[in-house]
């Protein structure tokens, strides 16, 4: 496994960008901007299923690992998800998929979170989280950011 890490300071507090991070329009949003068409179906929360799809149902079956509210959310993924979300545990993308994790550190000071994302993955998809979450980070902290200068507009 490659570890892929990636730090973003938002000037917003934990509890807004955790809101922000995992509310279904804006997961749209801010994974967009690297990643168009992704969505979630399923619900974030400890030991819940998740599948990140994007719009033909292609994507990944996951678990979530850890979820402590505006701190960690941490997920594993069990299977790639072929189009219509049929499961694919068997293929050898599958093989280099099965077990990677991701995980989401909140850390704030100050009125600002340091969002720290952590990928342990194959190298095969290392390449495709260096270039995407620092684009997608950076479309998070612009979401965020407009809302609270809307909402103190």
């Amino acid at each position: 496994m490659q570890t892929v890490t990636h730090s973003i300071s938002i000037q917003a507090p934990a509890r807004h960008v955790w809101e922000t991070m995992i509310a279904p329009e804006s997961y749209r949003q801010w994974t967009a901007a690297a990643w168009p068409g992704s969505m979630y179906e399923g619900r974030w929360e400890q030991d819940a299923s998740i599948r990140f799809i994007s719009e033909d149902g292609s994507g990944t079956l996951a678990v979530i690992t850890q979820f402590k509210p505006y701190t960690q959310i941490a997920a594993r993924h069990m299977a790639l998800l072929l189009k219509d979300s049929v499961p694919d545990e068997s293929s050898e993308l599958a093989k280099d998929w099965i077990g990677t994790s991701e995980e989401y550190h909140f850390e704030e000071a100050n009125g600002i979170t340091t969002l720290t994302t952590t990928l342990q993955t194959s190298p095969a998809f290392a390449p495709m989280f260096e270039k995407g979450f620092p684009i997608a980070m950076e479309a998070l902290r612009s979401i965020c950011e407009a809302q609270l200068q809307t909402a103190h507009a």
